[in-house]
This record gives structure tokens, sequence and C-alpha cells, in this order.
């Protein structure tokens, strides 16, 4: 089972939830977190369906839902599964900076050793080899690829938990490669590998 986070809110009543905020302009068109993350994750929805694959979306329709009700809400799911040993947690983003030349991808899990670690690296490995992007591991921290931060989303989820910030929608080279269909689908299936890893190799003790 896995639990997709879809990071940040959409548009409701045509207006953008998150803004000024999570979005950013490059003048002949506008970039918007929150909708790119909704395609994305409805996209690998898709894939994990067609493939029988477990799932649960925390994160339905377009509502900025806060960070205390998506770690809940699959900490009471976890709490109710049999087999809670084989979930884990996903937080997908794209990222931005206020450099604009910032690109590249990263993966992130709390810190420390943590049962997240091996997911990452296979997250990391994935995406390395289906975009062929620049890669951005952790320069300093404990030999794999994957970046530690104390996210909410990663501190405060009773299972193994890493969120993915797949290229920076500020540069805008990289937010057109975001926006091509073509890497979106090399994304999904990226991520749709790295579960089909997770659960079959039965990382999640």
């Amino acid at each position: 089972m896995e639990y997709i986070d879809m990071g940040h809110g959409g548009i409701i009543n045509d207006e953008y939830v998150t803004a000024p905020k999570k979005m950013y302009s490059h003048g002949e068109f506008t970039f918007y977190e929150g909708l790119w993350t909704r395609a994305i994750g409805w996209m690998y929805a898709m894939e994990l369906y067609i493939q029988g694959l477990s799932y649960l979306i925390i994160t339905p329709g377009h509502k900025d839902y806060s960070l205390g009700y998506r770690t809940g809400t699959a900490n009471t799911h976890a709490e109710n599964m049999a087999y809670n040993w084989k979930q884990y947690y996903h937080a997908i983003h794209g990222n931005a900076h206020g450099v604009q030349a910032a690109n590249g991808i990263e993966v992130y899990t709390s810190p420390g050793q943590t049962p997240a670690d091996p997911i990452a690296t296979v997250m990391f490995n994935n995406l390395k080899a289906a975009l062929r992007w620049r890669m951005r591991p952790d320069a300093v921290g404990d030999g794999d690829p994957d970046k530690e931060a104390r996210f909410t989303v990663l501190m405060d989820t009773d299972m193994a938990s890493v969120l993915s910030e797949t290229g920076f929608y500020s540069n805008l080279a990289e937010c057109k490669r975001m926006l091509d269909y073509g890497n979106m689908q090399k994304i999904v299936r990226a991520f749709r590998t790295t579960h089909e890893t997770v659960v079959y190799k039965n990382m999640l003790r």
C-alpha cells in the first residue's frame, strides 16, 4: 500500500488555493505546483490501478489539506491495516528557488538511517534512469543519495516516508520539461517501478 500525497492544493472556484505561493510566472505562462502534482498523482494512481497495486490518495480533489490531516489520514489508515509493514508514504512535489538556474531532482527522507532510505535510493535511481536530468544527491550525509529533512510529512508519519522533488519549475527550461507529457509519463513509470520493487522485494519490514 502506498499513500499518495499530492503536494499543496489545486484550483477551486477558478482560484488557485495556495496563491501567490507554490506557483511561478514565466511571463508566457504560469506554473501551478498543486495542479502539476495532481496531474502526476492521478496519472500515477491509474498506473497502479492498472497493475493491480494498492494505493490510497490522501489528498482527493483540489483542497490544500493541512499537513496534520495528511499525516493523520495515513496514520489512521495504517493502524487499521493488517499488513501495515507493507505500507509507505510518498509526497509528490516540484521544486522552486530564487535562483532561476537551479535545477535537478531530489528525494528526501527524515534524518538518520530509516526504513525509507532504501526506498528513496530506488526512487532516486529510477528517476535518474528514466529522465537523465541533473540529480541532486545528498553530498554530506550517510552515503546514500537521499537528502534528509525534518519535513512534517516525513517526521509525523508512522510508516516509511519519502518526498520527491522532481524538477525546479522556477527554471524555465526545466519547467517546460516537467510539463511535457512524455516526461510526465516517465516520472510516473519511475514511481511505479519503485512501488513494484518495494512490494515484491519486501523492502518494508
